[in-house]
């Protein structure tokens, strides 16, 4: 639904619909699945992406 409604309609630019559905497919596949193995090299470069994506959140509920 994520990109039905933010990333088609511009809200969201392609790259960061990308990026979110990276981080839910590595959240669920290490909640859910039991030899998913996510690493600290996996997990270091979607800090930045994801405190910026956090970001343009807040500044969306915020309406600025």
């Amino acid at each position: 639904m994520f990109h039905q409604f933010y990333a088609k309609t511009g809200t969201f630019t392609t790259e960061e619909g990308r990026f979110y559905s990276q981080v839910q497919t590595m959240r669920e596949e290490s909640e859910y699945n039991c030899t998913y193995d996510v690493t600290e090299d996996d997990i270091v470069p979607k800090i930045e992406p994801a405190r910026l994506f956090i970001g343009k959140i807040q500044k969306l509920i915020q309406g600025d």
